[in-house]
């Protein structure tokens, strides 16, 4: 026996967990669906497909899980039938495992027409409600160019810098940005050109913007150093501990590359360099220490001091 539609109390209200948990079925806003019939796609999620981020996981979700519970789901998922019943989700991820830790049997959906695309809809629906990372958003948007073109991720920039010079859109990647990023789309050198760095990252820099460890803009630095992972991996750990800014980063970079270029050992040029601007910033406290303290640092400096300049034989 099918149930009848019924009326659900205001949006907001504390009654709505009551009505969802009993099993409801529509209403004229959107249809009730068992969470147990959706599905979650692997790397569907924009949010979590490249950078890793555990997102959803109950710890991270406990106070959202609580809003859940007081006020209900205040905004449909998005899904897609896939028949006999089934369902994809498309957009809503947190408010699918919100609605499953608090104990929901059903969650209110919106279901997308087969004609659209769901990787489309999941960059638009995240965000209209949770901005994207940067990093986030710039991958997921490469690759959904390159989804609808049929091109390489790669070769996404290099299309983009080709319509600037030539006013030449053959695969109408202007449109398709901008369906997807609104005006900021619109501008292919603001967005296409200064986005394309994030393409060359590794995983432990996306993580590393991704736990705001670092802004984005020193990280993107680091792709300069391909041919130097261990130097690439190195600079990136310092930089973390130390909260380098873009310049002393960029700087650290150039030693090294010009180190390399020159023959000389990098780990070796570079890290005495590092070391030297912290002794001298440790001097600072020279003043401050015991007298015998004070003997000892002076006895270590003249000690250095013939090691590098020994006396002619």
């Amino acid at each position: 026996m099918t149930r009848a539609p019924v009326a659900l109390p205001p949006r907001g209200s504390a009654n709505l967990i009551g009505s969802l948990i009993a099993g409801e079925s529509t209403t004229n806003a959107a249809t009730f669906i068992p969470l147990d019939r959706i599905e979650i796609v692997k790397g569907h999620n924009p949010r979590s497909a490249f950078s890793g981020e555990d997102a959803f996981s109950q710890e991270v979700l406990a106070d959202f899980t609580g809003s859940i519970r007081d006020s209900g789901v205040l905004q449909p998922i998005l899904v897609r039938a896939v028949g006999n019943g089934r369902y994809h989700l498309i957009a809503g991820e947190r408010r699918y495992w919100g609605a499953t830790y608090a104990g929901l049997r059903v969650i209110p959906a919106v279901i997308a027409r087969q004609d659209a695309s769901p990787e489309k809809l999941a960059l638009i629906e995240n965000g209209q409600t949770e901005p994207l990372g940067e990093v986030d958003e710039a991958l997921a948007v490469y690759h959904y160019l390159a989804g609808c073109t049929g091109q390489s991720v790669g070769r996404i920039p290099g299309l983009l810098i080709s319509i600037k010079n030539t006013r030449e859109d053959p695969y109408t990647l202007q449109d398709l940005m901008a369906g997807v990023l609104g005006r900021r789309g619109r501008s292919l050198t603001t967005w296409g050109q200064h986005k394309a760095p994030v393409l060359k990252l590794n995983e432990d820099e996306i993580k590393v913007i991704h736990n705001r460890l670092l802004p984005m803009k020193p990280v993107l630095l680091l792709p300069k150093l391909a041919a130097l992972p261990q130097e690439r991996a190195r600079l990136l750990q310092e930089a973390v501990e130390h909260r380098w800014s873009t310049e002393h980063l960029s700087e650290q970079i150039e030693q090294v590359l010009n180190a390399s270029k020159a023959g000389r050992p990098v780990n070796g040029s570079v890290a005495v360099r590092n070391r030297v601007k912290e002794i001298g910033s440790a001097l600072r406290n020279y003043n401050r220490l015991p007298t015998e303290q004070q003997t000892r640092v002076n006895d270590l400096l003249d000690q250095l001091g013939t090691l590098l300049n020994p006396s002619p034989t």
